[in-house]
């Protein structure tokens, strides 16, 4: 007799957790420091602490509980195996959720409270990154406790994918412990600003080593079911090998003391590694056969499919859905237009400092092209069309309201990487466009993010999406 395996059903929290968080918190906080930037109004004296909280609630409030709250529930069903330890996940969430409050408010409330003294905000600082230590360790644990007693004899879904899902688990136990003993650092130093260069240096590992890996495993699983692309070649896991060895070798090289240490040579070995992930990151889009065809579809576009069975109406040509999940499309095909946007504004900037010419611009359109333009659109986009599936939902309950979440989505990165691009234009029509740009980024960001908590909460709680 067949044993049933039984799996834990969606936890939702951390889908609300992450909308929460990112409505009130994270896009809030950068949507009101780009406006006071664009218009030259006044911007908080601490505003460095500002900019790392942001980004922090960013990393781990936004993308890293969405990502949670899919994995959990996706890879085990991925794997064929329930996880170890289901109740853990509440502590989980409780732990990652509640150590990012507690370090937002203690970093930037706590100082501006006179009646509290300052060794207790810097000493919930550090329990805040604690906290959220724990959660992020804890989610970790038990995801490769899952997976381990199975690795031998995964063949089948998950196994192209196992070099990059292994990249995510050391991403985030990575950032984890980098940003708690950054925060211990911050308490020793007396202050709410973390290390700079480290603080710097633990963001780019969490985008290589986290972000990337899942958000390219995911789509190399769920692609060619939502958009026809084809399956995973057979170089899939030696494409995540090289992937994990360049990506280790630059993280290591870029280390601020390994920096410091080896000087230009240093420098100069870091860059070439930086040209050498662009390569394999575009390497890996070509393969995943997104914009260029060069294999044959998953599912042909001129199979024949089954109409819808209530409407009888037929499924949207070249897709697998019958328009009941919303133009989801164009929020994933601008997410990867936009990550082959930041690698090529990445490799042009080293190559013009290698040539000697002067580059317009840093590391913070590349960065934002990335987290804003790749990431968070392809949250936008995959929430939408995945999600309804895990909690039981056949449709969206507007799928009309897609398209206004890609038209927001891409105007907002459009008006933060095209201002960052270069110095202030000399014309003044120009530059007041660029600012308006600038300054509106924030707000439509937080409207797309807007538009997708509604969406989904219609979709979970309504009766038209059953």
């Amino acid at each position: 007799m067949t044993e049933t395996v039984r799996y834990r059903e969606l936890d939702v929290g951390f889908f609300w957790a992450a909308l929460a968080l990112a409505t009130l918190g994270g896009f809030a906080l950068g949507a009101f420091l780009v406006w006071r930037m664009a218009w030259s109004q006044n911007l908080p004296a601490d505003l460095a602490v500002w900019i790392q909280v942001h980004g922090h609630l960013q990393l781990v409030g936004w993308a890293g509980l969405f990502i949670m709250g899919v994995s959990l529930f996706f890879l085990p069903r991925l794997a064929a195996t329930p996880l170890t330890r289901p109740a853990w996940v509440s502590a989980i969430l409780g732990g990652t959720v509640g150590g990012l409050l507690l370090e937002t408010l203690a970093r930037l409330v706590g100082p501006r409270l006179g009646s509290i003294s300052f060794s207790v905000v810097l000493g919930l600082q550090a329990l805040g990154a604690g906290l959220t230590a724990f959660g992020i360790l804890s989610y970790v644990f038990v995801l490769v406790e899952t997976f381990w007693p199975k690795r031998r004899k995964q063949n089948g879904a998950i196994r192209p994918v196992e070099p990059f899902l292994a990249l995510v688990f050391v991403g985030w136990g990575t950032y984890a412990v980098v940003h708690g003993l950054l925060a211990l650092a911050a308490v020793r130093d007396g202050t709410t600003l973390f290390p700079i260069a480290w603080h710097r240096w633990s963001v780019e590992a969490f985008m290589a080593l986290t972000l990337f890996p899942v958000a390219y495993a995911f789509s190399v699983r769920t692609f060619p079911l939502y958009l026809q692309t084809p399956l995973p070649g057979p170089g899939l896991r030696r494409w995540g090998l090289g992937y994990a060895g360049v990506t280790a070798a630059g993280l290591l090289a870029s280390m601020p003391a390994a920096v410091e240490r080896l000087g230009t040579p240093g420098l100069l070995l870091t860059e070439a590694l930086r040209l050498a992930w662009d390569g394999v990151v575009l390497g890996l889009l070509w393969d995943l056969n997104l914009f260029v065809r060069t294999r044959p579809s998953w599912l042909s576009p001129d199979a024949p499919l089954s109409p819808h069975p209530r409407t009888g109406q037929p499924p949207r040509r070249g897709y697998s859905d019958y328009g009941e999940f919303g133009r989801f499309e164009w929020l994933l095909y601008s997410a990867y237009a936009w990550l082959t946007a930041a690698v090529g504004l990445d490799a042009v900037g080293v190559v013009l400092g290698w040539t000697g010419r002067r580059v317009p611009y840093g590391r913070d359109p590349v960065r934002h092209a990335f987290l804003l333009g790749f990431i968070t659109l392809l949250i936008l986009g995959m929430a939408q069309r995945m999600l309804p599936g895990f909690m039981h939902r056949k449709r969206l309950a507007h799928p009309g309201i897609v398209a206004w979440t890609a038209l927001l989505g891409n105007l907002s990165v459009l008006g933060r990487v095209g201002s960052l691009l270069g110095p202030a234009a000399p014309w003044p029509p120009v530059r007041t466009l660029q600012n308006v740009g600038l300054a509106l980024s924030g707000l439509l960001a937080l409207g797309a993010v807007l538009l997708l908590g509604w969406n989904l909460a219609a979709t979970r709680y309504g009766r038209s999406s059953e």
